[in-house]
């Protein structure tokens, strides 16, 4: 079982789509969906490049954007996030 490694923040929002919710903490994006008996489940866990420190204009260091749902049937088959990766 995958899970939230403990002492990530999340400081965006999440987005949900029908059975799942999208997490961007500050060191990794997780989809989440439910167990049978309605525990939240870890499907996968995606840590991205934040580098060395917090941006200018940023609130926290991280990734800055919430999780975004796309797809090309239902609209909800992928999810993606923008890193903090240097120099942009």
């Amino acid at each position: 079982m995958r899970s939230i490694s403990t002492g990530e923040g999340v400081q965006n929002s999440i987005s949900t789509a029908p059975g799942r919710t999208a997490v961007a903490t500050d060191h990794a994006l997780s989809p989440l969906s439910a167990a049978p008996d309605g525990t939240p489940v870890v499907e996968w866990r995606a840590p991205y490049d934040r580098r060395p420190a917090r941006k200018p204009g940023q609130l926290s260091w991280g990734t800055g954007t919430t999780p975004s749902f796309f797809g090309p049937e239902h609209g909800t088959e992928f999810v993606t996030i923008v890193d903090n990766a240097a120099p942009h």
